[in-house]
This record gives C-alpha cells, structure tokens and sequence, in this order.
C-alpha cells in the first residue's frame, strides 16, 4: 500500500488527509474512498463514513459513486484466499457537491450517495 501512495487515513490527522488529498487530485490523481471503511460479511451495506464526503466538499471535486456487489463472495473478510464469484460493478452519474451547502452539507450528501447507490444495487443484485 505504500508503494502505490495510499494514504493510511487512519494515521493521518484530518488536515493531513485533506491536504495529501487536495494535492493529489489537484496533480491530476484520483482518490477511491470506501465509505464503509471495511468489506461487509453479509453483502448487505454498512455505515457510511463522511470522510468521503468531506474531502468532496472541501475540494469542489464530485464523487463518482460505484456499486460493487459480490466481493462479499470472492473474498469475505477472515479468508485468505479466493473463491470464484460473480462480481458486478457498476459507476453511477457524478454527485457535485455544490449541491450540499451548509455545515451538515457532507451528512445529506453522504446519505444521498448511499440511498442511491443502495437502488441500483437492489437493480443489478
């Protein structure tokens, strides 16, 4: 993970992850976050982080939400190897965060990521 620059979020302070952030997508990088911040056990979705949503919002950059089902499958939390699966991922329509103003903007723009991306979910399931 530190050879491909990944950066350890649990490590780093907020004003760290959010300039090491606004660095990389200003140089032209891409940030793939993961609300859930852990593989789900059941496949079903769990609580959504607003980190995600924050650094969105704090750097004008939409957020390209991607459905991803079946992973619970190929590899499931606890084990080490893979299991043949299905896997299905989807990318959804950008999500501007000029949309959500205010201080709770990041809270209504995380719960409509996860409303929308629970929908089409359900759709390619």
């Amino acid at each position: 993970m530190k050879l491909a620059q990944y950066l350890d979020v649990e490590r780093l302070s907020w004003d760290e992850t959010l300039r090491a952030s606004q660095n990389l997508l200003n140089d032209g990088g891409v940030l793939l976050l993961f609300p859930e911040a852990h593989r789900s056990r059941d496949g079903r979705m769990g609580r959504f982080y607003s980190g995600a949503f924050k650094i969105s919002i704090e750097t004008n950059y939409p957020i390209v939400p991607l459905c991803i089902s079946g992973t619970d499958e190929l590899l499931p939390p606890g084990r080490w190897y893979l299991k043949p699966a299905r896997v299905k991922l989807k990318a959804l329509s950008p999500v501007y965060p000029d949309a959500f103003k205010g201080e709770t903007g990041h809270i209504e723009m995380r719960k409509y990521c996860k409303s929308i991306i629970s929908d089409e979910l359900g759709r390619i399931r």
